[in-house]
């Protein structure tokens, strides 16, 4: 059966909240990778957002500068964009409480450093967003005036210190942000985190096989991580939780992410035929189709994919596709190979490709009230009217034998038999007992009983 494969990143789906060191040093400011988990479809490609998408991502920032001594803690602070629609919501990293903005819509940030949550990203198009120092907290000295980050989204989305300017005297000096400034972005719509391509950051992963149960903090702890590389393919073969963090060189771990997976599917379907019916110029099945269940819950539901027919139980080359993947009760299926008096196969077949069948003998008899075809007479002659005549119609040769149940007209029914000019034989002393009213006669010519 199916298992869902998780190629080129396994990994991450971090929230707002990373610990320590907020910024990843490299001279590679172009490479960049995406980092992903995702509860995908069978055979689905897992593709970078297209150009017509917007994002809310969230910079999380602290140090400015590393090499200088320009850090953003402890100030009170004003952020503006000089370009692009945007809009901008606060937090506090560690507590990940929002913050609110003052009067004169400034924000005070703490040692911890500041969560800024940017909405209206577009992808395309490169953004500054401009921070400015406008008083310090007790304890703490201004290092800067104000700095400029820059925001570029174009396959993935990434973010540098652009330019920073100091008050030195009586004189504002503006310098060029260095290339070890590149800040950690979360992309929380899209689920994605981008780092720089260098060895300063490796990602760890856990997989739980219970769906049901949520690892807590301290079985995390406690639990053998994984390193996870570019080149690994990771099969996943059964519903859990996937648990993945980002490990910094310096010994740091980002929070830790996670994702529930309930799509793999490894039960088969279900296929029940309820009736078959006798058209003008075909013979129609209406049948159940359901998907399989687990009541573990260690697989899940994918979805019906389609049917098909068969003369034989070898597994057909193709299905018929449904138009939704919902179970379909009272579903008809029309097909040339549905023939009076033979033996076909109704197949069903589910998203991630587990096949169910069934065999279905198409009976002889025919009730005219409901249309059905019955394999025996006397199953017609229990489903015809209780008040009024109806008629049961041979649509070839019937023979009674002695092991089946007697061929009975109960009190009360009205019967016809049209031997439509079939023969039918019995194996037993009495070919019908008739309790009720019945006539036979012949449509055609040549019926015998």
């Amino acid at each position: 059966m199916k298992n869902i494969k998780i190629k080129k990143l396994l990994i991450i789906l971090i929230t707002l909240l990373m610990i320590g060191l907020f910024f990843v040093f490299t001279n590679n400011i172009g490479k960049t990778k995406i980092l992903q988990i995702t509860q995908s479809k069978q055979n689905e490609e897992l593709l970078l957002p297209t150009s017509e998408q917007v994002h809310s991502v969230s910079l999380i920032l602290k140090e400015l500068d590393k090499s200088n001594n320009v850090s953003l803690a402890g100030n009170k602070v004003k952020i503006s964009a000089t370009n692009g629609d945007i809009t901008f919501e606060y937090f506090e990293p560690h507590e990940n409480t929002v913050l609110r903005e003052e009067e004169d819509q400034t924000i005070q940030v703490s040692k911890n450093g500041l969560g800024i949550k940017i909405n209206g990203i577009k992808q395309n198009n490169t953004y500054d967003i401009t921070i400015e120092s406008k008083d310090t907290i007790e304890g703490y000295t201004s290092s800067f005036k104000n700095a400029v980050i820059e925001i570029k989204a174009d396959e993935s989305i990434i973010a540098k210190v652009k330019q920073i300017t100091r008050t030195v005297g009586n004189e504002d000096q503006t310098t060029e942000g260095s290339d070890e400034n590149i800040a950690i972005l979360v992309d929380e719509e899209n689920k994605q985190i981008n780092v720089s391509d260098n060895e300063n950051v490796h990602i760890e992963y856990v997989f739980s096989p219970d769906p049901n149960k949520e690892l807590q903090e301290d079985e995390l702890r406690s639990a053998e991580w994984q390193e996870y590389s570019d080149e690994e393919q990771v099969d996943i073969s059964q519903n859990g939780w996937l648990y993945s963090r980002a490990k910094y060189k310096d010994g740091e771990y980002s929070e830790i992410a996670s994702k529930q997976i309930t799509n793999i599917d490894k039960i088969q379907p279900e296929v029940e035929v309820t009736k078959v019916i006798l058209n003008s110029d075909d013979i129609e099945i209406t049948a159940n189709l359901k998907d399989g269940e687990d009541p573990t819950n260690k697989y899940g539901k994918s979805g019906l994919y389609g049917y098909a027919v068969t003369t034989d139980e070898q597994e057909p080359s193709s299905f018929t596709q449904l138009e939704n993947s919902n179970d379909q009760n009272g579903f008809v299926i029309s097909d040339t190979k549905i023939q009076v008096g033979s033996k076909v196969y109704i197949w069903v077949k589910d998203i991630a490709g587990n096949v169910k069948h069934i065999a279905q003998n198409i009976g002889t008899v025919y009730l005219d009230s409901n249309k059905v075809i019955y394999e025996k007479i006397q199953d017609a002659i229990t489903n015809a009217k209780q008040e009024g005549a109806d008629t049961i119609k041979l649509l070839k040769d019937i023979t009674v034998a002695s092991a089946d149940s007697d061929v009975e007209i109960p009190t009360g029914k009205n019967i016809t038999l049209d031997l439509a000019g079939q023969t039918l034989t019995s194996e037993k002393d009495k070919a019908i007992i008739n309790n009720g009213t019945l006539t036979i006669n012949d449509s055609s010519s040549g019926g015998e009983i």
